[in-house]
């Protein structure tokens, strides 16, 4: 997938916060919370002047929801970035719906949790997948745990703070939701797209859905391996431009420049094992496993996936992936495995 658009590095403090990635045309999932786990909607008129609100600033900033679910103490958005500037829409929305809120309580302070978390989405890849997510959020609640499916389709139906019944047409789409992104790949005509979604999410009541959280990489950027990759060469290439350290940030999590032939000998000097060994497809001790999965993490900034393949061993692309994947399922459940790559995280200065 080729990305030629430019990324802005958004200002970091001193604090080790992922960076923003904006760009024309990016898609987002939003999240935010209530300050202290305090509810953010009490009332009908809160709902309806959040709505008020995302409305409003979306025109001005000229961004398209295509999906959304309000709970009492979050909120989910799904959203695409026409101009590139998901930093000042946010703060703008949100400090206007703040202050509308405790002017009306009488109240003072802060109402969300912290600035809101932003993860960079490859919408072709996974943005069915996370509206279905997202839609299913009011019965995927413990009082809802041993509801009936057929119930819970139908307070899903009927909650009135999520898009999903705007979407399936059961009441009327709002002009600031692109229901034709959304729907897009179900169906031919209006009616069997909405047929065939609703039963795409309401199939996530009976069966798991996606495991987001495992696929998100560095708590920043959702998408296949080639999207990840594009995005952060780009972040590296304008970081290596810049001599400001507030504008850089240093975040290795994200940008992932480190050298493999650093992290090589980290791991060896860890585990104390010659780097040869480690190199060795058919070695098959935990500071490979160790290897691969670091350098599926921290070293993508520098490197693509492929080039990555060739200087483990080799080992294909389907191989690393996973053994990535099954590194993270089972082997980062001990404690022993934990405690080791903090050790080679110190010793490479990774945060």
């Amino acid at each position: 997938m080729k990305i030629i658009r430019k990324v802005k590095l958004a200002r970091i403090n001193k604090m080790a916060r992922p960076p923003r990635i904006e760009y024309a045309g990016a898609y987002y999932h939003i999240l935010n919370r209530g300050n202290r786990q305090q509810e953010i909607f009490t009332s009908k008129i809160d709902y309806e002047q959040f709505l008020d609100k995302l409305s409003y600033f979306s025109k001005i900033y000229n961004v398209t929801l295509l999906s959304y679910c309000l709970m009492s103490n979050h909120f989910h958005l799904y959203l695409r970035t026409n101009e590139g500037n998901l930093s000042k829409f946010m703060q703008s929305f949100l400090t206007s719906y703040t202050v509308v809120k405790n002017r009306r309580e009488g109240i003072t302070g802060h109402l969300f949790q912290g600035r809101f978390k932003s993860i960079l989405v490859e919408n072709d890849s996974y943005g069915s997948d996370l509206s279905k997510y997202i839609h299913l959020n009011p019965v995927k609640i413990f009082k809802y745990n041993n509801c009936e499916t057929s119930e819970k389709k139908e307070i899903l139906r009927n909650y009135k703070w999520s898009s999903y019944s705007s979407l399936i047409g059961l009441r009327k789409c709002p002009g600031w939701m692109d229901r034709t992104a959304t729907l897009k790949g179900w169906g031919k005509n209006l009616k069997e797209k909405q047929k065939q979604y609703s039963e795409f999410v309401e199939q996530g009541l009976i069966e798991e859905t996606v495991d987001f959280k495992s696929k998100v990489i560095a708590q920043s950027i959702l998408g296949c391996d080639s999207f990840v990759d594009s995005i952060r060469r780009q972040m590296v290439s304008i970081t290596e431009g810049i001599n400001d350290r507030r504008e850089t940030g240093r975040n290795e999590k994200i940008i992932s420049s480190l050298t493999f032939e650093a992290l090589l000998n980290a791991v060896s000097e860890e585990y104390h094992i010659e780097s040869s060994l480690l190199l060795t497809c058919n070695y098959r001790h935990e500071a490979r496993q160790v290897l691969i999965y670091m350098a599926g993490n921290y070293c993508r900034g520098r490197y693509s996936l492929s080039e990555l393949c060739c200087m483990l061993g080799p080992i294909t692309l389907g191989g690393i992936s996973g053994a990535i994947y099954n590194f993270r399922k089972k082997r980062l459940r001990k404690k022993e495995v934990v405690k080791r790559i903090k050790s080679i995280k110190e010793k490479l200065n990774i945060k």
